[in-house]
């Protein structure tokens, strides 16, 4: 450290010191390749009274180190502590253990964290290495820290530590103390920083955008596929690859959407996957031609066509993350590659061992640009869906011809996304991760933290998951708040049969209300995967229950709290609001009766609607005593 930085640093010191309010260092945790530790102090410099900076110098980052821990004494609490950490996406944990660990390896949905300790909550936000670290939250001896991870050795697997680690902290006091406060914070920041709009305002010029204001996804999951088979020894080319199984080909899908358009569903956007050349996940990265045994490229523009004619919207997905060996454009050197040549694991599918596509090859080759043009051409306008992109941090590439980092392949993601949206109108991917949220208008659904929840992963340390991700992005992106909500009116899915060894499981046709509850709560849009005509009914019904709080989407979520036990409320930013009753009692809030199992819709206008979820006809509205 040089002179001057030394000055920078004592005088921050001393501005620190003097608010004392803020400590002036943080703990960093340096856990060896060897299994060892070492720790040290480093100073956190002043950037306002409530806002400091951390930064560790990508020269001071040892060859022997595994990761680094960065832990300022306010990410810390104890047993018994008022407060809580929390995640990115809303996962949050009292201080109610001894011990315990949670950790979040796709930390980087948002690249934020915090911790809430009486009347003051502390976040950082990550802003070198924000795709390469995770949060963790632990407990030993019942004290509790909240950190990002930085994963420098899975980093250096693939080149050179690139980059400094820089954390910015925020503190939040009062009434802002608290998650609504921390989400609001970064959606501030994402408006004022990341070029984002409301959708409402993209869609004055973009009638994709205007369309999907006022509908929902059905995804034609499977159009065709080949089984994923046990031997993953075997590696596929044209001449082994498995025989397609044909689901729903092009033109049984156009009764699908006739029969959809019968029974009242006047607004869908249809996402075609398994439409590519081999069917789903059968030869990626070629898109065409359209496969042949689901009607080709005359069925493919003939189903959309039948969409448009009934009012529906067309949409494709594609996937330049992936790469088969029966693929056309297969080549080893477009692989990703570990700095020692070697390939990282990508999973086994329908088209065999799957290689991580480098994508930013397939960007130089022009390969996208090209399937995006014509596929314009074949279905007409609609969001461009990538599976993966962001689902996950960004591929890091260490072949020696096209080394691409984590970040500037995040880059490239986003690129793509304003691309489609461009050529196809819209773009739309897996989930979460917003490097490139800019340019995206839905995502099929968040991670699984609802569904890790529920099913106690955590053993007690994780307490519940609050609408963080939703409060900074309603309004602007899309989305169902979890897999577990996927599909939420089908009931339970069965997989013990073996049939998802072809695509899919068994559903019992028993919609839990609690997930349909939670769809409102959390000011979610339905998504449903289909493959069957046995699903329609199940669509339908998603679709009734969806229709009274639509117009939600076109509003920021402005507020969410619990109300009493069972109970929630969540506002928006036309004054809309609904009062939530997961309990077996109805709850009165304000003059206003919150049925059991049921909610309450209070429009902008104080108009109120009340729905009770019914086992057959999942949440209806109530007019008297009984839902209709």
């Amino acid at each position: 450290m040089n002179s001057e930085m030394k000055k920078v640093v004592c005088a921050s010191g001393l501005m620190i010191a003097a608010l004392g309010a803020i400590a002036d260092d943080a703990l960093v945790r340096i856990n060896l390749a060897d299994g060892g530790v070492r720790t040290e102090r480093v100073a956190l410099v002043s950037v306002s009274p409530s806002h400091v900076r951390f930064t560790y110098p990508k020269e001071q980052i040892a060859d022997d180190v595994a990761s680094i821990d960065v832990v300022p004494d306010f990410m810390t609490a104890k047993k018994g502590d008022e407060g809580y950490w929390i995640d990115a996406r809303g996962a949050y944990g009292l201080f109610e253990q001894e011990a315990g660990v949670y950790e979040n390896d796709r930390a980087g949905w948002m690249p934020i964290f915090g911790l809430k300790r009486g009347d003051t909550l502390w976040y950082g936000q990550v802003m070198g290495w924000r795709c390469d670290y995770h949060f963790r939250a632990e407990a030993k001896e019942g004290r509790y820290e909240a950190f990002p991870r930085f994963m420098v050795k899975a980093l250096r697997a693939y080149y050179p530590v690139y980059q400094d680690i820089v954390v910015d902290f925020r503190r939040l006091n009062g009434a802002e103390a608290n998650y609504v406060g921390y989400a609001k914070a970064y959606r501030k920041y994402q408006f004022e920083n990341a070029g984002i709009k409301m959708a409402r305002d993209r869609a004055k010029t973009n009638p994709v955008t205007d369309y999907l204001l006022e509908s929902f996804v059905i995804r034609i999951s499977q159009h065709c596929r080949k089984q994923v088979l046990k031997d993953r020894t075997l590696r596929m080319t044209r001449q082994n690859e498995q025989p397609l199984l044909v689901h729903m080909p092009f033109l049984i899908c156009q009764d699908f959407a006739q029969q959809l358009h019968d029974a009242g569903v006047d607004k869908a956007t249809f996402l075609s996957a398994g439409w590519t050349s081999g069917g789903y996940d059968g030869r990626y990265p070629d898109m065409f031609p359209v496969e042949p045994a689901i009607g080709g490229e005359a069925g493919f523009k003939a189903f959309a066509e039948r969409c448009n004619t009934l009012g529906f919207q067309m949409s494709a997905e594609v996937d330049y993350t992936e790469m088969y060996g029966p693929a056309d454009r297969f080549s080893l050197d477009l692989a990703c590659r570990y700095a020692n040549g070697q390939f990282p694991d990508g999973g086994f599918w329908p088209g065999g061992l799957a290689y991580n596509l480098c994508t930013k090859k397939a960007l130089d080759l022009g390969w996208c640009q090209m399937d995006f043009t014509r596929l314009r051409d074949v279905i007409g306008p609609g969001p461009l869906f990538f599976d993966v992109m962001s689902a996950i941090e960004p591929r890091r590439c260490g072949h020696p011809a096209h080394k691409v980092t984590s970040d500037d392949m995040g880059a490239v993601y986003s690129r793509l996304f304003e691309l489609a949206q461009g050529a196809m109108g819209g773009a739309a991917s897996e989930c979460g991760f917003d490097l490139g949220i800019r340019h995206l208008d839905y995502v099929n659904y968040l991670w699984h933290e609802i569904g890790f929840w529920k099913s106690n992963r955590y053993k007690g340390f994780l307490s519940g998951v609050f609408p963080v991700w939703e409060l900074v992005y309603h309004g602007v992106v899309f989305y169902t708040s979890d897999r577990w909500l996927q599909n939420h009116t089908y009931g339970n899915e069965d997989r013990s049969n073996g049939a998802f060894d072809f695509g899919w499981g068994i559903y019992d046709r028993k919609e839990d209300p609690e997930k349909a509850l939670k769809m409102v709560e959390f000011g979610s849009r339905p998504i449903l995967y289909t493959h069957s005509f046995s699903d329609i009914p199940s669509i339908v019904k998603a679709w009734r229950e969806y229709k009274p709080v639509r117009h939600l989407q076109k509003e920021e979520m402005t507020g969410h709290r619990k109300v009493a036990r069972n109970v929630f409320e969540t506002t928006y930013g036309d004054g809309s609001r609904t009062v939530v009753n997961y309990g077996s009692e109805a709850f009165a809030l304000g003059g206003i009766s919150v049925p059991a199992l049921g909610y309450v819709l209070i429009g902008s206008d104080n108009s109120k609607r009340t729905f009770s979820f019914d086992p057959s006809k999942g949440l209806a509205e109530v007019y008297g005593n009984s839902p209709l």
